[in-house]
Order: structure tokens, then sequence, then C-alpha cells
């Protein structure tokens, strides 16, 4: 009899131990789970605009991005996207001066554009580009005049 009342009084022990030991390890993985929840959020909702002192265009070797030109264009807040008739990747970055109002290309990090219907050398001021996007149809202003309408494919 002595040796059963030890025996379940053991049992007891090692199931207690158990029980705390299973606790131990819920709430080690919770904390876990919160801690990597966390991390994964997005500090912002959209791309991070480029200043004026640190744009450079990125341009890719052939027509599909490397991992290594993609993690490069992603790392200045670019987003890799297929553009243009061939289809190819283009890293395309937002400029900090989008949608600025100019007079000329010298103005702007990209281009200074009117987009729509304008005569050529109509007096006119344009926006800068709002990406560094180089497809799509738009008139050049130089010198506060129109350009003609060039399509770039």
């Amino acid at each position: 009899m002595k040796m059963v009342t030890q025996f379940s009084a053991a049992l007891r022990m090692l199931s207690r131990s158990m029980r705390d030991r299973a606790l131990t390890l819920r709430f080690t993985l919770m904390a876990l789970l919160g801690l990597c929840v966390v991390a994964c959020q997005s500090t912002t909702d959209s791309v991070p605009e480029t200043s004026v002192s640190d744009y450079a265009p990125i341009y890719f070797a052939g027509l599909v991005a490397t991992p290594l030109e993609r993690l490069q264009c992603e790392a200045v807040g670019g987003v890799v996207r297929s553009a243009g008739l061939a289809g190819g990747d283009n890293c395309i970055q937002t400029l900090s001066d989008g949608g600025k109002i100019c007079r000329d290309s010298d103005d702007c990090l990209s281009e200074c554009i009117v987009v729509g219907d304008i005569e050529f050398g109509t007096e006119t001021t344009g926006q800068c580009r709002p990406t560094d996007n180089p497809f799509g149809c738009a008139a050049r202003v130089e010198n506060g005049r129109a350009e003609p309408i060039l399509c770039v494919d």
C-alpha cells in the first residue's frame, strides 16, 4: 500500500510539472507569435518618395530583373513592374517632385510634361512626371513651350 501511495504522489508531481511546462511553452509560443505579427506589419501604406538628393534611375541588364536587381530597386523604394511594348521589367520609382508645376525639364527629376492634346509651340506650363516610368504619351515642356507629343512604348 505504501508503494501505491508513493507511486500516486509521484504521478501527481509529474502531472503538475508537465502542466507547468505546458503553460510555459504556451506563453512562450504566444509571445513569439506576437513578436512575429508586430515585426511583419508595414510602417507605411505607400511607396516612399525619392528625394532630389538621392534619386538615381535603375536600369536592368535584361528584360527580366534578376533577384539582385529586384533587391536594388526595392531598396530605394522602387517597384518592379512590366512596362512598355516589350513588357520587360522596369524599376519604377515615385519621384518627390511629381506633380510640381514646371516650365522646363530642368525643373524636374524626370521630365516636365503636359498630358493631352496641345499644339506644338504653345506657351504653357507642365507638371513634373510623378514617376520615372518613361512609357506613355505626353508632350514635354521645354523653355515654357510645348514640344511635339511623343508616345514611348
